[in-house]
């Protein structure tokens, strides 16, 4: 059975490249881009689509929820020491969170509903947090990075708030005993390295 490691991060924040850098070192990563493969199931040619409306944007979040689920249990399966993957539930209750309130901010949901959709998505995103996951690896926006447009993914200007709700997500008391790292190095290779020594770290 494999430990999964969720690398976690706002869009852009660089957790392909950095997915990448750790393959090459010899890790098993899992780059499987959940909210893109929903979107193309769902036949949808961008993100504004899957967040149209309150219901659609539902249904889209409780669908990544349960490919993401699905897919990392069968991570855990496997024979690898370390199981490192593309984004966590930190992720999608962070955009999950942004799109609903949006929508109770332009009137489209009340703060009722609101409130009432994201604590129930919150609740069983944590509950999986701590199921799968060994550790999550936070992986900030930083200054010097350039930013990509891409229809499948959410706004530059939506980036900050991401951050603050994944890291509002990982430091909810719920998961007290779950292993963070926030990486602070600049490069790919630094960046590589510290999460190398966070793995060597015993539980």
């Amino acid at each position: 059975m494999s430990l999964v490691i969720g690398i976690s991060g706002p869009q852009g924040a660089g957790k392909s490249s950095l997915l990448k850098e750790l393959s090459a070192r010899g890790y098993y990563v899992d780059n499987f881009k959940v909210s893109r493969q929903v979107q193309s199931d769902f036949r949808f040619d961008s993100l504004e689509q899957a967040v149209e409306t309150p219901d659609m944007m539902m249904a889209f979040q409780n669908e990544v929820f349960r490919r993401k689920y699905e897919h990392d249990k069968a991570n855990k399966q496997r024979k690898s020491e370390y199981v490192l993957t593309e984004r966590s539930f930190a992720d999608i209750v962070a955009y999950a969170s942004v799109w609903a309130w949006k929508f109770e901010f332009d009137k489209k949901m009340t703060t009722y509903e609101t409130l009432e959709f994201l604590a129930e998505f919150t609740k069983k995103c944590v509950v999986a947090q701590e199921e799968i996951y060994g550790g999550t690896i936070l992986l900030p926006w930083m200054d010097h990075m350039v930013w990509e447009s891409d229809k499948k993914r959410a706004s530059r200007k939506d980036i900050n708030i991401v951050y603050t709700n994944i890291l509002s997500f990982l430091q909810s008391k719920e998961l007290n005993r779950h292993n963070i790292l926030t990486v602070t190095a600049q490069s790919i290779e630094d960046r590589a390295d510290q999460i190398e020594d966070f793995l060597r770290i015993p539980e």
